[in-house]
């Protein structure tokens, strides 16, 4: 096993890594990635990689490496405290990745996707309706039983609130009904009509 075979592929690749095709002493930037790669720092300054490597190099060098591994895109770096810090630049985070850090991807939808289709809108106030529909039921049925003095009578403070109940119900069905249209049609329902 060579040592730079424990850069990612897509690293590797646009790395030069044989060292038969270098001048004399010259750093690769092969070995600074993997150097960075190898290690459970996730953030490094020049001084601290040159430090590491300890190949004599000066930290100019070690700096226009670290700089030619950011032009190609295999870390990222930025200001700090009057100096540059780089890490590997990793797609699943813009930010350091420590080694021992696993990230996850996302499982499911977020709510805003959920809550984008058509029918999750009309479902959504359907199933709320019986909420606000709770309201003129038990206003209706405290003033049927004398506890609260209304200018509305408490039967019409009922009939209200089934009504509502009732257009809740009416509302869930349709909402069933565009789910199975989209997935009849293959097509997305909106409120114009269906669009692709």
């Amino acid at each position: 096993m060579t040592r730079f075979e424990t850069l990612p592929e897509d690293a590797h690749a646009k790395l030069k890594t044989d060292p038969r095709h270098t001048n004399g002493n010259e750093l690769l930037p092969a070995t600074v990635a993997t150097t960075m790669r190898g290690h459970d720092r996730p953030i490094w300054t020049a001084s601290q990689m040159q430090a590491e490597l300890d190949t004599g190099h000066g930290k100019e060098t070690v700096r226009n490496k670290l700089n030619t591994l950011e032009e190609i895109g295999i870390c990222a770096s930025m200001r700090a405290n009057g100096g540059r810090i780089y890490w590997w630049d990793d797609e699943r985070s813009d930010w350091p990745l420590p080694p021992d850090v696993a990230v996850e991807g996302r499982e499911g939808p977020t709510l805003a996707e959920v809550l984008d289709p058509w029918y999750a809108k009309v479902g959504l106030i359907g199933l709320l309706s019986p909420a606000v529909a709770g309201v003129p039921i038990v206003a209706g049925v405290l003033a049927v039983g004398g506890a609260l003095s209304l200018p509305i009578e408490g039967s019409e403070l009922l009939s209200m609130g089934l009504i509502a109940i009732v257009l809740s119900y009416v509302l869930m069905v349709y909402a069933g009904l565009l789910i199975f249209v989209e997935w009849a049609t293959d097509e997305r329902v909106s409120v114009t009509g269906f669009t692709d």
